[in-house]
């Protein structure tokens, strides 16, 4: 089933939805972009009337798309940003400011009832949304609460993004409450809507069921000037191997004038903020930086189980990490991406090295188009193979590898779009990942 972008804008109260009058709601914006939404229905419900003279140079573009706007919004039913001419309730908005500090005035009428949101489903599911109250609203309840919906929600905030995850309280970078005026992303799970229901009073704390956790590390990437600080691996006894309810995905979005932020991607092509793993095996991670080249920093916070070592080793580079001996790594980010692999090891004893002879394979991206790298690591001096299986388990290439660890690339040109398999053979151990290839 789908729904109109018309659709987006029926909005579904419980009850009676204002009081008699007008209201006027204050935020202050930083400087740069600024997730905004309007915390009551607008009167009068135009822009430009709203943000007149409050904004300084405030400019609404030209045509839809708005080059050298000061406002957007997102389309979830095409994926693109416009540029709005009127504030509705619940939507959200990215709003420029070029100072710090800059107060501004939004008047219109309380909503003061229970209330929830029909969010169609498009695409990935994202959807840019606002807090519909004059008052701070608590997330874990509106979680608890909502049908269909992703847990985490994500917001830009001082060039960077931030969530937060009932999950993953202590790791979260962002609020457990949503400000007066604050838009936020919400990603729903397909295929047709979700919900999100907000209950007056919000102002509650709720109790709320934590997974076990073994083994959580919370990463930060830094580069040209933005940071991406949503990037956490965990193992956990409910965690499978594939996506499942502990994993989540961030948003991905790039406005005009705005260069694009550095996004972390775990283990495949897709902007993960959460990656839960089983607890059984010696689980891996690929950790990649995406954006601006530049100086990077690498930053982590770990918690690890007695009788397991984490380790980190640059995969660009051929460096070994060790991360109880530092809490930042830092590098150079060139043009093309920067690959790091997080492993989590057994231990022989009490002390810090870990199971001698560790193997893993990982392949990057998947799906690809033209070429796949595909990291390896097993023990000095040991021999072995590296070679490319169909969905037969016919051999159809063997990749040349010089070292003991590193990357080879198989490009598949000439072959039919479809599943293969990458196979480390040793004579000790045989992995395999599975890769897709798309023309």
């Amino acid at each position: 089933m789908k729904y109109s972008v018309a659709f987006l804008l029926i909005l579904l109260f419980v009850g009676t939805l204002f009081a008699q009058g007008t209201d006027t709601v204050t935020t202050v914006l930083s400087r740069g972009w600024n997730m905004f939404s309007t915390s009551l229905i607008p009167d009068p419900v135009s822009i430009p009337v709203q943000l007149r003279g409050q904004i300084p140079s405030f400019s609404m573009g030209s045509g839809p798309t708005g080059e050298g706007s000061f406002i957007y919004r997102y389309d979830p039913s095409i994926g693109e940003f416009r540029v709005p001419t009127n504030f509705q309730l619940f939507e959200g908005y990215f709003l420029w400011s070029t100072f710090d500090s800059t107060e501004i005035d939004i008047s219109g009428y309380s909503v003061e009832e229970d209330t929830f949101f029909v969010l169609p489903y498009y695409d990935a599911g994202w959807n840019l949304v606002g807090n519909p109250y004059p008052v701070p609203l608590s997330w874990t309840a509106i979680w608890l609460s909502s049908l269909n919906m992703q847990r985490v929600y994500f917001y830009w905030e001082d060039n960077q993004m931030k969530f937060y995850d009932p999950l993953f309280p202590w790791l979260s970078t962002g609020e457990d409450w949503i400000p007066v005026c604050r838009a936020f992303w919400v990603r729903v799970f397909g295929p047709e809507y979700g919900t999100l229901n907000f209950t007056l009073p919000a102002r509650m704390k709720t109790t709320i069921p934590e997974p076990s956790w073994e083994f959580v590390g919370h990463f930060t990437v830094s580069c040209a000037g933005f940071t991406d600080a949503s990037n956490i691996i965990a193992t956990s006894p409910l965690a499978l191997d594939g996506a499942d309810e502990l994993d989540c995905q961030k948003p991905f979005f790039e406005l005009p004038d705005a260069p694009l932020p550095v996004f972390a991607y775990l283990d495949g092509d897709e902007p993960l903020c959460v990656d839960a793993k089983s607890t059984s095996g010696e689980p891996s991670w690929l950790l990649v930086v995406t954006g601006e080249s530049g100086p990077a920093t690498l930053g982590w916070d770990i918690v690890c189980p007695e009788g397991y070592r984490v380790g980190i080793r640059d995969l660009t580079r051929g460096v070994e990490i060790d991360p109880l001996d530092a809490t930042e790594y830092s590098f150079f980010k060139g043009d093309g991406e920067y690959i790091f692999e997080i492993h989590l090891a057994r231990m022989l004893g009490t002390g810090r090295e870990p199971v001698p002879g560790r193997f893993s394979l990982q392949a990057f991206p998947s799906p690809f188009n033209s070429s796949v790298k595909i990291y390896y690591n097993l023990p000095e001096g040991e021999d072995f193979s590296l070679e490319v299986l169909n969905i037969s388990g016919e051999r159809i290439a063997v990749l040349d590898c010089a070292a003991s660890s590193g990357y080879a690339v198989w490009s598949a040109d000439g072959n039919p779009t479809g599943i293969y398999f990458v196979r480390l053979v040793s004579s000790d151990v045989s992995l395999a990942k599975k890769v897709l290839f798309i023309k």
